[in-house]
């Protein structure tokens, strides 16, 4: 398999030209060397206005059976390798894309559509980059990460609090991304909550928090109580699973004031559809959503079942003229940092609530009552594993057409759901043969299809949703959880449940990371 294997480094302040030189003279070389690395690049990183900022980025062109596997040889033949000291050693970050998946989605870029997508995206995204940097930012985030320290106190375990910067950097990005894009008199369709990727050539932060769904393609679009907006957009051939659109009230997301659901969408006959926000009552008008007064943020979810379904394409429109002139770039870091501040206390409840009661999965509750959909059940609990355990987890997903187990650290953020099974939504689930469903959750390969990877963590957190059920159910989806020993899985499992070879999972692997960065190429 051909991968770009990218790295992006840094150099001690002051020594940029010479950690450059030893780059291109000697470690370029040194690493072209190893079997399956063909071939290599160096760039500078750019900043705003185009100035250099100390950083590099080199990419490789690497053939070899598995990341993992190109990493092993790179590991073993670094002692022998030329070195300096001029690396910041804080700055080094290694990222992997399947190379055919990055040329087919630079396509699917060019074909994309008729909306101008990569122009107010760009601006967005250069807005939050910058308010990141910015002193009101940089002194919110120092209180933040102090106040979390100070109420979580001794809870998280080593492992997770060596984390806990990475954390910050998320969550801080989730809110300078909405901050950038919060104003309703000039709204725009941003991509949130979303794992850190490449966009034109942009290295994007991760912007994840409070339990992100992998499968969903979180898009955030300001409105206010009072304006009157039109979304336009157009559903691909092969669209979402599912899709939401939920007027909140709170820009944690959880405070829902009215909402459409996918099920009542209705499209005309190319697949395009227009909603319309407003204070007005709908009044029998379908696809109508009646703001109120408090209303900040339509939140919208594209639910992909399939990793392959293409998100819908959408664009917005004030109908009202502007009531303000645009928010100037002190004014957004101000709104961020009053955003990190403001958003601990809900984060703290979430890890309070999901850390409780640990290795016990609770039964499935209606989202709505936290925030999430009024047609979702679903729900969130800790495992904590020793090396030798497992976790079997069994639900009925009453033949819904979106369900999804999500592994996510102790934070509630997803890993790299690109490079490991840790997560599993109805495309990547083989049922039982009662038409239950059932996961192990485990550090290492057990051999099943089913494997949720919890990449080698011992807490854990799960999450499992069930989405587009009735509003109101005869009987409610039932779910068992148990801990096991792994000598003991075989037969704790059941009858005929599909197993799955060292390269069938390889194999999977694969397709994982295409259909990621094709997804992260398109929206």
């Amino acid at each position: 398999m051909r991968f770009i294997m990218q790295v992006t480094s840094k150099a001690v302040v002051g020594r940029e030209v010479a950690y450059r030189d030893w780059y291109k003279s000697y470690h370029l070389s040194d690493v072209l060397t190893l079997p399956g690395f063909k071939s290599a690049t160096l760039d500078r990183q750019l900043g705003e206005n185009e100035n250099a900022t100390g950083g590099f980025i080199a990419r490789y062109e690497v053939e070899a059976e598995t990341p993992a596997a190109a990493m092993q040889a790179l590991g073993a033949a670094w002692p022998s390798m030329r070195h300096t000291e001029d690396t910041d050693a804080d700055g080094t970050r290694v990222e992997f894309l399947v190379r055919e998946a990055v040329e087919s989605a630079k396509d699917v870029v060019e074909q994309v559509s008729d909306h101008d997508v990569s122009s107010y995206r760009d601006k967005i995204l250069a807005r939050a980059l910058r308010t990141i940097q910015s002193p009101q930012v940089v002194r919110a985030r120092q209180l933040a990460a102090m106040r979390f320290r100070w109420v979580l106190r001794d809870d998280p375990p080593d492992e997770a609090w060596s984390s806990f910067d990475a954390m910050m950097d998320e969550y801080v990005f989730n809110n300078a991304l909405k901050a950038a894009n919060a104003d309703p008199n000039y709204p725009e369709v941003m991509l949130n909550y979303a794992m850190p990727h490449q966009w034109h050539g942009i290295h994007v932060p991760g912007s994840r928090v409070n339990g992100d769904n992998c499968d969903n393609a979180y898009r955030l679009i300001p409105i206010d109580g009072k304006a009157n907006f039109r979304l336009e957009g157009r559903r691909a051939a092969y669209g979402p699973s599912d899709v939401t659109f939920t007027l909140v009230g709170n820009w944690e997301m959880t405070k829902t004031l009215a909402g459409l659901e996918g099920s009542s969408l209705e499209y005309g006959p190319d697949g395009r559809f227009v909603i319309t926000i407003g204070p007005d009552p709908a009044n029998g008008k379908p696809n109508h959503i009646q703001s109120r007064p408090g209303a900040v943020m339509l939140f919208v979810r594209d639910s992909l079942g399939d990793w392959d379904q293409q998100p819908n394409e959408m664009r917005i429109q004030r109908l009202d003229p502007p009531d303000a002139p645009p928010m100037t770039d002190q004014q957004i870091a101000e709104r961020a940092a009053e955003l990190i501040i403001d958003s601990v206390p809900q984060v703290y409840w979430y890890l309070k609530y999901i850390h409780g009661s640990p290795n016990a999965f609770p039964q499935l509750i209606k989202s709505d009552t936290a925030g999430g959909l009024s047609t979702q059940r679903g729900n969130a609990a800790s495992a904590i594993l020793a090396d030798d355990e497992a976790m079997i987890l069994t639900f009925d997903p009453c033949g819904v057409n979106y369900f999804s187990v999500i592994c996510q650290d102790y934070w509630w953020i997803t890993m790299d759901y690109g490079q490991i099974t840790s997560s599993r939504n109805t495309a990547q689930s083989a049922l039982n043969e009662d038409g239950t469903v059932t996961y192990v959750v485990c550090g290492q390969d057990p051999g099943v299809h089913n494997w949720i990877d919890t990449a080698g963590l011992h807490n854990v957190v799960l999450n499992v949703r069930l989405q587009g059920l009735p509003t109101e159910l005869e009987k409610e989806p039932l779910i068992t959880s148990r801990i096991v020993k792994l000598r003991d899985l075989d037969a704790s499992l059941p009858a005929g449940m599909r197993r799955a070879t060292a390269e069938q999972r390889t194999a999977e692997i694969a397709e994982r990371m295409r259909q990621v960065a094709e997804r992260y190429a398109r929206i």
